[in-house]
């Protein structure tokens, strides 16, 4: 029985080490393959309709001004998503997550008073990057985003919440900006300060949100708006509404949906090779789609040197 157990450990050991090894050899191939496409990339060709993902967080820090700014500078970005949540005073800042720090506390966002925190020394927080599992590992080109999470040009502590407002009076809408909204309710209030800020810039502006209830409110409310819901697992493919301009898709679930031809459709999030030619060579995948992504420099890259599609 033992001899039949260190055989057994051997096995998995060497198999273990296979798999590490494999992977990591990739990875370092990856690298040099998604270093070499962008510097044979010309902007000029690029095809696929862009969205920057939280502006170019890629190279900067998510739903920051700099991400923003150097997604409205790309030659590959048509479009530029952000998140943003609502404060306890009713402010609507640009965040992802429901939490933000303040000095050794974790406070919630809908929680927080920007009046009683100054919102110069409320900090955002930044999440590990999300590496690796196991389809990660998968792609070849994850070291290359790796390293670039690393040399993002903010750190920790270095970049304070900013407001919509602030966003909205200086953004030139030279290209449509997405704006996502993080709500689990019909937030009343939230629908109101958003229609005080983006009245005036109806025809550049796309709200998306995974919050049925409250997308499907301020339709009623406030129906000049182009809204985008986003689909983003099994249980909410059947919530439609006709006045909805189009879905904001989770890749995986593409194959899921009715494609409807008079509606638009983003999918998220494409960061690698592997996923964008999978995209592209979809049944479902048609050149009207928009594709979501943290890296616009790759893929629009990708789409100029393999155009693969059935």
């Amino acid at each position: 029985m033992n001899k039949v157990k260190k055989i057994k450990n051997i096995v998995i050991t060497a198999f273990v080490l296979f798999f590490l090894t494999d992977k990591s050899y990739k990875l370092i191939k990856g690298e040099k393959i998604a270093n070499r496409v962008i510097q044979n990339h010309v902007n000029s060709l690029h095809r696929e309709n862009i969205v920057a993902h939280r502006g170019f967080s890629g190279m900067f820090l998510d739903n920051s001004k700099e991400s923003i700014d150097a997604a409205l500078e790309s030659d590959c970005v048509d479009m530029i998503e952000i998140d943003v949540r609502f404060t306890q005073n009713q402010k609507i800042v640009l965040h992802h997550d429901s939490l933000v720090g303040f000095e050794d506390t974790i406070i919630s966002l809908e929680d927080l008073t920007l009046e009683e925190y100054d919102s110069e020394n409320v900090d955002y927080i930044v999440k590990n990057y999300p590496m690796y599992n196991f389809l990660d590992l998968i792609y070849e080109d994850q070291l290359f985003f790796y390293k670039r999470f690393l040399n993002k040009t903010v750190s920790l502590g270095e970049e304070k919440l900013i407001f919509l407002s602030d966003i909205i009076r200086d953004y030139s809408f030279k290209k449509p900006l997405i704006i996502d909204v993080k709500t689990n309710f019909a937030n009343l209030d939230f629908m109101k300060e958003l229609d005080r800020l983006l009245n005036s810039y109806k025809d550049f502006v796309y709200i998306q949100s995974n919050c049925f209830q409250f997308l499907n409110t301020m339709v009623e409310l406030y129906p000049d708006y182009n809204y985008l819901y986003i689909i983003n697992s099994s249980s909410n493919i059947k919530n439609k509404n006709n006045e909805f301009r189009g879905y904001t898709v989770k890749y995986s679930l593409l194959n899921k949906i009715k494609i409807e031809q008079d509606k638009i459709y983003l999918i998220y999030t494409i960061n690698s090779n592997q996923k964008y030619l999978n995209l592209i060579n979809n049944n479902n995948y048609n050149n009207d789609m928009y594709i979501i992504t943290d890296n616009p420099d790759y893929i629009c890259a990708l789409s100029d040197s393999k155009k693969l599609r059935k």
